[in-house]
């Protein structure tokens, strides 16, 4: 039954997922594209511009020389039958050369210089590409660091991520191709054209003519195929999630010891078999009829070439204008197809190439907030003022209403049941999250009215679900802005605080090289307390003003927090501490104790 539901509710996502922004049909559309390319373009050029103009140069300028390549093989082949009778020579400096050798060393020369640009482009392709995976994704990190929980948590920025991790790199780098290919292609078109027009105007309009069924079969499979990547991509975010939840090796032992394995590896199957199926039902159904379509074409090419000899024959033309004329055929077919096949390719991927552009377009809340006002220095003050926050467009409800006030160092504890939203509430003072109504205040100031990053300079924090990062214990400390100067004595501080300095030194840990996690060679597993730890000691080395603690202990033991929390106190001293907590254990610590029920905030005591 629970397979049955989780069927029904993948095809459920499937069929409904709608693009973030709906594009207009007719010149909207074409304008949007357009704008589109010329974004792409100026973007991709950033990368290496040398290697950029070198590819697309070196792209195009391969047509005059296969062009020639079709004119010379014509003479060649005139030479070598007049040869038999003629006997010309072409007198170089020193010896004379047989005609017909020299047409051979002209096409050699050709083919040579064809493979040298060859070589160019793609050595510029390869440069592009590899830079392009590199800076691409770091501009998505960028961006995605600058969004708040708020954007993050929306399915469509989810989706976008899955989009542009699977399909935007391989569909960037084959735009680029398209670009240097489409000039190609039009200079051997006018070329060959120019050259059969003079022989048969009526074949040549007919050859330009001949690839049209091909070309609509692969343009209205394309679209399929679009169309199928934008609706199936929840169901790509979930196989990934499955997949990543499968090689996971913090989670091990769970899925090794407890069963877990065979319910994930279920779950990524299915999903999997969902994701896959439609491929298979796209590109087969589409692969068949462009095989149809591939047929029809060749026949009246076919058709064309046996017209176009037999006028030749009727016309007494020699062998090698005959050979020419019909190279010049195919090179017209070859290049009018890929033509028109790479500029609906091109269309086509510009929808996954604006993948990454819709992300970089993701308006966070506090986007407009460069010229807001700046925090004095000192610890603030912390006000709530009638706050209501709910997620998911309000359909779960945090906070009603609720007041607070902060003073500048003091100490408050929220106690709450799991799922009361305690943790919300202290990401909505980290302003990562707007309240539905209501304020917060920093000082007099309301945080939509602060600059952006006036809240994050005054805290610090350690947030319930912390990070592990595989680094050196001192590399996992200092970790911050790299133009930040090391501060050795609150480093040791940091670690002394929290016992990790003590506990490197029993365990051997060398605190500049030993990586820790069980990820890379080398590295050494540690427990979830020392990881714990290690956030507590990263907070204390960022040392701001205030300091928001969300279940700080939860991996620690009784014993070490005991010897852990006096030091962090005083080392808070008169600066405020905001605490999460489900025990009561250490409220008496606290200036004020509150409790978050039912969305409100209850007092305890004072």
């Amino acid at each position: 039954m629970a397979a049955q539901s989780r069927k029904v509710q993948s095809k459920k996502r499937l069929r409904g997922n709608v693009r973030m922004q709906q594009i207009p049909s007719g010149i909207q559309r074409a304008r949007h594209y357009w704008a589109i390319l010329k974004r792409h373009f100026a973007y991709y050029s950033l990368f290496d511009k040398r290697s950029f103009w070198q590819g697309i140069v070196a792209g195009i300028a391969r047509a005059p020389l296969n062009v020639a390549s079709i004119f010379v093989t014509g003479l060649f082949v005139d030479s070598v039958v007049s040869y038999y009778t003629n006997q010309d020579s072409w007198n170089f400096v020193w010896f004379l050369v047989p005609i017909p050798v020299a047409y051979l060393i002209i096409l050699f020369l050709l083919s040579r210089a064809v493979r040298v640009l060859d070589a160019l482009y793609t050595i510029a392709l390869t440069r592009l590409r590899n830079d392009s995976i590199v800076q691409s994704r770091r501009d998505v990190a960028e961006k995605f660091h600058k969004l708040n929980s708020q954007e993050v948590d929306k399915e469509e920025v989810k989706d976008l991520l899955t989009k542009f991790d699977t399909f935007w790199v391989a569909n960037a780098a084959n735009f680029y191709s398209r670009i240097a290919a489409v000039g190609e292609f039009l200079v051997s078109i006018v070329m060959s054209f120019i050259a059969l027009y003079s022989i048969s105007p009526v074949i040549s309009w007919l050859v330009i003519l001949v690839p049209l069924p091909e070309i609509l079969s692969i343009f209205r499979n394309n679209r399929k195929h679009a169309k199928y990547v934008d609706d199936v991509a929840p169901l790509m975010l979930e196989r990934n999630y499955y997949f990543s939840s499968l090689t996971d090796p913090r989670s091990f032992s769970e899925r090794k010891i407890n069963g877990v394995f065979r319910a994930l590896i279920s779950r990524y199957q299915h999903t999997a078999e969902l994701v896959a199926g439609g491929y298979k039902k796209v590109l087969i159904a589409g692969e068949k009829e462009i095989v149809v379509a591939n047929i029809f074409d060749n026949i009246l090419l076919v058709i064309l070439k046996v017209f176009a000899l037999m006028m030749g024959i009727v016309n007494k033309m020699v062998i090698g204008s005959i050979i020419a004329m019909l190279g010049y055929i195919d090179s017209l077919y070859r290049n009018a197809f890929e033509l028109q096949r790479n500029l609906i390719a091109m269309f086509d991927e510009l929808t996954f190439v604006e993948y990454l552009y819709e992300f970089q377009d993701t308006k966070g809340f506090a986007d407009d907030r460069i010229k807001g006002k700046h925090l004095k220095k000192g610890i603030p003050k912390i006000t709530l003022d009638k706050a209501t926050f709910s997620y998911n467009d309000g359909r779960k409800k945090i906070l009603d209403a609720v007041d607070l006030e902060i003073h500048p160092g003091e100490k408050v504890m929220i106690l709450g049941k799991d799922g009361t939203g305690k943790s919300s509430l202290l990401s909505v003072l980290a302003g990562l999250y707007e309240l539905d109504s209501g304020e917060i205040r920093m000082n007099t100031t309301p945080l939509p009215k602060l600059a952006r990053g006036q809240i994050k300079i005054k805290m610090s924090v350690v947030p319930e679900d912390f990070a592990r990062y595989y680094m050196t214990l001192k590399e996992n400390v200092i970790l911050g802005d790299p133009r930040k100067e090391f501060n050795a004595s609150l480093y040791k501080k940091a670690l002394e605080i929290t016992g990790l300095g003590k506990w490197a030194k029993e365990n051997a840990i060398d605190e500049d090289n030993t990586i820790l996690g069980n990820f890379f060679e080398g590295s050494v597993a540690i427990s979830s307390g020392h990881w714990q730890r290690i956030a507590i000691a990263r907070a204390i080395y960022r040392n701001r003003d205030v300091f928001l603690l969300d279940q700080p202990f939860t991996y620690i033991d009784g014993q070490s927090i005991e010897e852990i929390l006096p030091k962090l106190m005083k080392f808070i001293g008169k600066r405020t501490l905001i605490w999460i907590s489900e025990q009561t254990h250490h409220e008496t610590l606290m200036d004020s104790v509150y409790e978050l029920k039912e969305y409100k905030l209850h007092k305890k005591r004072k």
